[in-house]
């Protein structure tokens, strides 16, 4: 897994406790699979090549039960090749959410903490 200076970041990640999807709203691809997540960002192991400062809608889903989760504009930060074959680490900020899909980002953080 990559790493950050910590210094950058201003608020703990969580690891998630199952699968959950990142999905492309307007191109309905999969981003990848959410691997952490804090108040302010996230990470995504994928396989989609994505470049420092693109910007995205997404739906985050539960694999399982493909149950919404929360639904986010995320600006892409860094992106770092993983050593699986053409596997990617990718940073996002969130850059728009919701006011109730900020109290599900809450509600799911208080569960993983």
């Amino acid at each position: 897994m990559p790493t950050t200076p910590s210094d950058q970041r201003r608020h703990t990640r969580y690891p998630l406790n199952r699968p959950v999807f990142v999905v492309n709203t307007v191109s309905s691809e999969r981003l990848g699979t959410l691997v952490n997540v804090s108040e302010e960002g996230l990470m995504v192991f994928g396989d989609q090549p994505v470049r420092d400062g693109h910007v995205f809608q997404v739906n985050v889903t539960d694999e399982a039960t493909s149950e919404h989760i929360l639904y986010l504009g995320i600006e892409c930060l860094w992106t770092n090749d993983a050593d699986t074959e053409s596997k990617i680490w990718s940073g996002y900020r969130i850059i728009d959410i919701s006011d109730t899909d900020k109290e599900l980002l809450s509600a799911l953080i208080a569960q993983l903490m």
